[in-house]
């Protein structure tokens, strides 16, 4: 489930779903065998791999509001600077 996930992200990124879902497996696969050289037993490889799948999920439901902070952070920024600049109030 997890490496189709990437991949369908991925293949919203770069505009091509099969090459995505291609780097999709192609990551998680890697991801594995990064885990399996760490001499790590396949229950702590798959629970590893299930927090990334958990994380990736929450972030894939929840960017909307990373950006909101980012532009909420810019706008506090222009704000300060403008009555600095105009206003003269520190």
């Amino acid at each position: 489930m997890f490496p189709m996930m990437v991949g369908i992200w991925l293949g919203e990124v770069c505009g091509n779903s099969a090459f995505g879902m291609l780097c999709g497996a192609v990551s998680v696969a890697l991801v594995k065998y990064g885990l399996a050289k760490f001499s790590l037993d396949t229950d702590v490889q798959s629970l590893i791999v299930a927090i990334l799948w958990l994380l990736f999920m929450i972030y894939r439901f929840n960017w909307r509001k990373v950006d909101y902070f980012k532009r909420r952070k810019a706008r506090k920024a222009e704000a300060i600077a403008y009555k600095k600049e105009v206003l003269g109030i520190a």
